[in-house]
């Protein structure tokens, strides 16, 4: 066993001696040793080359270590390294070759070339065997258009990867990038971001901090909460990916979109952002939200569309934002709460269009009918137009309501609440008629006519007028009989009003 173990060390050590070939000295002007440094160390001086494994060296004066294989060499060096699809030249001042190691410690002015990349630095250590160098306290790669600056720089010849740390700048013709870590390939020209960085153009900004760039496509692929900036529009989500080029931005996973400029925001796990129009899509748990000091507006929806259009006048271009909310929508506001099926909202005039058998409740009020038009001002309702099976009702009790259903209704707020009502067209009407004393219910009026308007007060029905052959009877309360109670079509789907902001995304099959 012994014999074996000592046979291999021998076969592995000839092996070394074999790989670990002499420096050679191909031309100097002159030649000797000193006493001083003894006969293992030759110097060289003037025109001096010297050739070892494939690299050249050429240099002004050196100092060889025969036994330990060791070259110290100075002014105008210049290093060469030949092969067919690896050829570097490596320039410096000083340099210190280890022939065993085959690596070569440039110092001061030093610059690499390889193809056309150029590497800058005053320290770099090159490891001829791995094909692979280092710097570490400052340097610059130019290769293309593309310039980076880093403190440490770890740069790979055969596959033109690079790892950057510390101070990194990256400027290309439409990018310019600042991070802390990143790896880039100098042929593909994609950067690996692998710490906190920020991306410049003239249009927009990005922000990540883990993610890939790349230069030539001009996309960016991104995770770990990252950002995209255009103006006063931003996307920001768990993974974005998004195209420069094209002004596109998708992301996945708590996707926020914002218009700073209108105060609005869009929410999801699923968004798609258009640079050109402002145009944005959110789905997957999707939220709207019109942000106002006293009274914010939240609005959720399956689908959520917004885009930027714009009026053209004698005098201005006004922008203006157009929301389309399609299945399943509710809206909260404390003032002001509606489900639909879909909505159309515009800010130039700031009116809701809702579709699908709206409701809208307001304080003590309920209001639906086939289609609805709800006009804000500052954010606040305004007026509301109701067309075609229109019922408004208030609840008296657990069992009864005061309903008025018709074709068509116009109704005013004051003071964020429903003021004063006209309907016209085939009215039917049950009320409740209390004692001021006590509140109780002295009588319940059922009417019929082609028109009415009624009065609120306290956000309570407080008086109707009806107009038109009005008919109608009073019934003590006990005598109302039962098909009188309440009118053919009427729902009361208090249970499906959003009681708050977070109520919004609750819906049930009684809402359908």
């Amino acid at each position: 066993m012994k014999k074996i173990l000592l046979f291999a060390i021998f076969i592995y050590s000839s092996f070394l001696l074999i790989s670990q070939t002499q420096v050679e000295f191909i031309n100097s002007n002159r030649f000797f040793t000193t006493a001083e440094l003894g006969p293992n160390v030759k110097i060289f001086v003037g025109e001096v080359v010297l050739e070892h494994d494939s690299t050249i060296v050429y240099c002004d004066s050196a100092l060889y270590n025969t036994k330990l294989n060791k070259v110290d060499a100075f002014g105008e060096i210049e290093l060469q390294r030949l092969h067919n699809w690896d050829t570097i030249f490596l320039y410096g001042d000083t340099l210190h070759y280890d022939g065993q190691t085959k690596i070569a410690k440039m110092r001061h002015n030093v610059i690499l070339e390889q193809d056309t990349t150029v590497l800058t630095t005053d320290y770099l250590d090159y490891d001829l065997a791995n094909k692979f160098g280092k710097y570490s306290n400052g340097g610059q790669i130019i290769s293309g258009q593309d310039t980076i600056n880093s403190f440490w720089g770890y740069y790979y010849s055969r596959t033109k990867d690079v790892f950057f740390k510390k101070d990194v700048v990256v400027r290309s013709k439409k990018a310019l990038v600042y991070t802390d870590t990143l790896k880039h390939n100098l042929n593909t020209r994609i950067s690996y971001l692998l710490g906190p960085s920020e991306i410049y153009n003239d249009s927009n900004y990005i922000y990540a901090e883990f993610g890939r760039y790349d230069y030539n496509e001009n996309r960016a692929y991104l995770s770990k909460r990252s950002l995209v900036k255009s103006g006063e529009h931003s996307i920001m989500a768990d993974s974005l990916f998004y195209n420069r080029d094209l002004g596109y931005g998708k992301g996945f996973g708590n996707v926020v979109i914002t218009d700073t400029v209108q105060n609005l925001i869009l929410m999801g796990n699923y968004g798609e952002f258009y640079e050109k129009n402002q145009m944005s899509i959110m789905t997957d748990s999707a939220l709207f939200i019109e942000i106002d000091k006293p009274d914010t507006l939240w609005l959720h929806a399956d689908t959520l569309m917004s885009y930027v259009d714009t009026l053209f006048d004698d005098v201005d271009t006004v922008p203006f934002r157009v929301l389309f909310a399609y299945n399943h929508v509710k809206l909260y506001k404390e003032d002001l709460q509606l489900k639909c099926d879909s909505l159309v909202y515009s800010q130039l005039d700031s009116i809701l269009m809702l579709f699908g058998m709206p409701f809208i409740w307001s304080d003590e009020q309920q209001l639906f009918a086939d289609y609805v038009e709800l006009y804000m001002s500052k954010n606040d309702p305004k007026e509301l137009i109701m067309y075609d099976s229109t019922y408004i009702a208030e609840k008296i009790d657990s069992v009864n309501f005061n309903i008025v259903k018709g074709n068509f209704v116009h109704a005013w707020f004051k003071n964020r609440s429903v003021h004063k009502v006209l309907e016209i067209g085939n009215i039917d009407a049950v009320y409740y008629m209390e004692d001021d004393a006590d509140s109780s219910i002295i009588g319940v009026g059922v009417l019929h006519c082609d028109s009415m308007n009624i009065f609120m007060h306290q956000s309570q029905i407080d008086l109707l007028v009806p107009y038109l052959k009005p008919v109608g009877k009073i019934y003590p309360p006990d005598k109302l009989p039962d098909d009188k109670k309440t009118i053919p079509g009427f729902l009361w789907l208090d249970a499906c009003r959003p009681k708050s902001k977070d109520e919004i995304f609750i819906w049930t099959d009684a809402c359908d």
